[in-house]
């Protein structure tokens, strides 16, 4: 029989061997994009105005939000909760490996065009960030599943550095064990920050390289700091807001090692382990988008007049802490695990009626 210290050992070296893999693939891919090459522009950027006017949206929005929650309040509509033990397992190697070297690959691109320059049509921050990460890796944890775990750059990062540094025979120091009460608050905090540089902010691609930068320090340090599962898990922005729109899709995220299993469509709606803080996150993922479309309306001009970054700023924050606000109130009346479950596919069928157009055009840019 094989013993467990012999799998352990044959586990680190595929994992050793698959970032390996991981680095040259990246490496490899760089240096074929970054070669000077013939690009054709496009000019991608119409503007659309509707005939029917801005109160008969809101009236809409409002009655759909409205009614989804009268359903849920007049009529028994709980289900079972669907079962966490079914079967699981590992996508393909070549899935894995491949999403990894994608994801680290986006990264490098952003920081070499960061750091020799690029702009135009040929600047790929906005592309990476916004329409590929904010917005298309969105879609695909609302229909497929866990895919940002494996394209997640900074996990890649800190993988490739903790195993140089057990390559170098240092010994790494313990981590420290996530304190409990700040449960997924700092991603709350960190997902405020991120709108607020989408739409009010809204930097040009060296900006964005300098976010970039800054907050792959940041991840990198906190991941030290408590462990990279417990960062991911509570802190890391971008994995706490997708896993949160993964609740929807088929296949779920069984453990850290990035086991999969299947389940009904929407299915996670019913699983346990809602908080305040998951409330409050979707509530600012509707917020932020409505405010996106709002802000870009004669009404809301005609209402706050010319816009600089401070009265913008106060908007936001303003119009999100009346959404935030209104999503508190009601668990008061039909608790977390339902308020969550009725406000998160608003947040994706928003996400979706929102943003579909953009990806599709501005994805072209590529």
């Amino acid at each position: 029989m094989i013993s467990r210290r012999s799998c352990t050992r044959r586990r680190k070296r595929g994992d050793r061997t698959a970032l390996t893999l991981v680095a040259s693939l990246s490496g490899l891919a760089i240096v074929a994009l970054i070669a000077p090459a013939t690009a054709m522009a496009h000019a991608l950027g119409p503007t659309y105005a509707s005939r029917l006017p801005l109160a008969v949206y809101l009236a809409g929005a409002a009655a759909t939000v409205a009614l989804s929650f009268i359903f849920v309040l007049v009529r028994d509509v709980r289900a079972e909760r669907p079962p966490l033990d079914g079967p699981s397992w590992l996508p393909p190697a070549v899935i894995r490996v491949g999403l990894r070297a994608l994801g680290l690959l986006a990264w490098s691109w952003i920081v070499i065009q960061g750091i020799l320059g690029g702009g135009g049509d040929g600047a790929v921050a906005p592309l990476f960030l916004w329409v590929y990460g904010w917005v298309g890796v969105a879609m695909l944890s609302v229909f497929v599943g866990p895919v940002w775990h494996y394209l997640d750059p900074f996990s890649t990062l800190h993988d490739l550095g903790a195993a140089f540094v057990r390559r170098l025979g240092i010994t790494p120091w313990e981590t420290a064990p996530y304190p409990s009460r700040l449960g997924r608050w700092p991603a709350v905090i960190g997902f405020v920050v991120v709108v607020w540089i989408e739409l009010v902010l809204e930097p040009g691609p060296d900006v964005l390289f300098v976010v970039l930068v800054g907050y792959t320090a940041l991840t990198l340090a906190m991941m030290a700091q408590f462990g990279r599962d417990a960062w991911r898990a509570n802190g890391e922005v971008f994995t706490v807001w997708f896993r949160m729109l993964g609740r929807l899709a088929a296949f779920a995220l069984a453990d850290e090692d990035g086991r999969v299993r299947r389940r009904g469509f929407a299915a996670g709606l019913l699983e346990p382990g809602w908080t305040m803080a998951d409330v409050v996150i979707v509530a600012l993922g509707v917020g932020s988008i409505l405010f996106d479309g709002l802000k870009q309306t004669q009404g809301w001009f005609d209402l706050f007049g010319q816009r600089d970054l401070l009265s913008q700023t106060a908007q936001l924050l303003g119009f999100l802490a009346l959404i935030v606000l209104a999503a508190v109130l009601v668990t008061r009346a039909v608790g977390l695990g339902a308020t969550g479950a009725g406000l998160l596919p608003i947040a994706a069928g928003y996400l979706i009626a929102h943003y579909l157009t953009y990806l599709l055009i501005e994805g072209q840019r590529i």
